[in-house]
């Protein structure tokens, strides 16, 4: 194989798939820079393919790694996110990526449900989709599955669960197949999915498990459509922030108020700050009072018995 490096460490060859095997040579290692030329000058990522099968060669799984790796730590570069989510990256190098991720997680004692939003939060609902259709090992993962799905919006999932049925039967036990707490998490991260589980164990006839998820996590609609008023009066501008500390320790103590008087606080503030409608402080403060009932207590902090109604009719939204 002919190529040139020149001072900057920038490799040259006669095509992008032949640099490309200088990644799966055993006394070769190429620079990350130089993969990131390739991909920022058009590699066509339909190439990477060669790493799926590199297994049967001499290359091994030392290739693999190599290239996850440099993935994982430059996974933040617009280069690297683009080549992921292009139609052509193979989705079979793709489920591998995931995969190397899981085990990463695993061997550090973090949380393998994780690996979509730590890592791989820019990938696109296509790229998900795709996965869910072609992959052969992470569609019938609960981790994968619940994590993957709760990405994406009604439209998409409808589509998903027209042309694969089977999905429906998961979200149908989600009883057995996710603890309670996650279940939770999931619900408030994508509120669709828990109409899609009742609906799937109705059509079942699964009405046990419809009362059960109806009383544990019935009281997140509530939430919801509580989280959404709270928001809009946010968005609405009738806080006026103009940099004194008594304003924004009204607007703060106005929406934990509001807040604490709900059935369930944290569920109802983590809908809030998904808005991402707060500053980064007010988010802080906010969630200490929420979380915390000992700091509440310790700054003397008491939630008044605000109406919603109130609010809502005073900010005119």
């Amino acid at each position: 194989m002919e190529s040139i490096t020149n001072m900057n460490g920038v490799c040259h060859a006669s095509s992008s798939k032949s640099m490309l095997c200088m990644l799966v040579t055993d006394d070769n290692t190429i620079h990350i820079n130089a993969l990131l030329h390739m991909i920022e000058n058009g590699i066509d990522p339909a190439n990477l393919s060669m790493f799926s099968t590199c297994q049967k060669e001499s290359c091994g799984q030392k290739a693999l790694n190599r290239l996850f790796g440099y993935l994982k730590i430059y996974r933040d570069v617009p280069a690297i996110r683009q080549l992921i989510n292009h139609e052509r990256f193979p989705v079979d190098l793709f489920e591998n990526y995931i995969l190397f991720l899981t085990r990463f997680e695993i061997m550090n004692d973090g949380d393998p449900s994780q690996v979509l939003d730590r890592y791989l939060s820019f990938v696109s609902s296509n790229k998900i989709i795709e996965l869910f259709e072609k992959g052969r090992i992470l569609p019938d993962d609960n981790d994968f599955f619940f994590s993957a799905i709760k990405r994406l919006d009604n439209k998409n999932i409808d589509s998903l669960l027209d042309r694969l049925p089977a999905l429906r039967d998961i979200l149908g036990d989600c009883f057995a197949r996710v603890p309670e707490e996650s279940l939770k998490d999931i619900f408030i991260e994508n509120p669709l999915l828990y109409h899609y589980s009742i609906l799937f164990m109705e059509l079942k006839g699964d009405f046990e498990n419809v009362k059960k998820l109806e009383q544990k996590f019935g009281h997140l609609l509530d939430s919801l459509n509580l989280a959404g008023d709270i928001i809009r009066i946010i968005e609405s501008g009738c806080f006026e922030i103009t940099g004194d500390c008594s304003d924004r320790g009204r607007k703060i103590s106005l929406l934990a108020s509001i807040i604490l008087n709900t059935k369930d606080p944290e569920s109802t503030l983590a809908l809030v700050l998904r808005s991402h409608t707060l500053s980064e402080m007010e988010v802080r403060i906010l969630s200490t009072i929420v979380k915390a009932p000992d700091v509440r207590n310790s700054i003397q902090y008491k939630p008044g018995n605000i109406s919603l109604h109130e609010v809502l009719a005073w900010a005119d939204v």
